[in-house]
């Protein structure tokens, strides 16, 4: 019965042209890339490895067809919520990097524009180490997000340009 709701839903589904979202592919165009990364140190390898898992080539600024400028790296931890007895009980992570990016010529494709993310997690000082570690794990994950949201936003301008060359 399961199995038979379970297609049926499946069916319906399709059947309206509902489909995950996929990955846009990275403009052939781009083969190549340098980033500028004196300014996002902890973000620059992040962006690095998912950039050579899309086949793209890192070379020299002077040989690269699109430059990556990677501006004002910034993470941050506030306070969220104290405990009765006036303790830290909760805490909020920020990170933010700015980023602009210019094809071989020269031309700005991406005018600087800030990227963000956040978390909150509970805090327990009783596992002030473990917090350390979940802490980083979040700011990894973070960095993860800011670097396909910056991709994600290259790629579709990218192709807005194709577009407005066929033209």
């Amino acid at each position: 019965m399961r199995v038979c709701v379970l297609l049926a839903l499946v069916a319906a589904l399709s059947a309206c042209g509902f489909h995950l979202r996929s990955a846009l592919p990275w403009p052939a165009e781009w083969k190549t890339a340098y980033i500028s990364q004196d300014h996002a140190r902890e973000l620059a390898p992040v962006l690095h490895r998912v950039l050579v898992e899309k086949g793209v080539t890192l070379v020299e600024e002077s040989q690269a067809d699109v430059v990556i400028e990677l501006k004002n790296e910034k993470t941050t931890r506030t306070s969220l919520a104290i405990d009765a007895v006036g303790k830290i009980s909760e805490y909020a992570l920020a990170y933010e990097v700015k980023c602009q990016a210019r094809d071989r010529t020269g031309n700005i494709v991406l005018p600087l524009q800030r990227f963000s993310a956040s978390r909150s997690y509970a805090f327990a000082p009783a596992d002030a180490l473990g917090h350390e570690l979940q802490e980083e794990q979040m700011y990894q994950a973070m960095r993860r997000q800011v670097v396909g949201e910056m991709l994600e936003q290259l790629t579709a301008l990218a192709i807005a340009r194709q577009g407005e060359a066929a033209k």
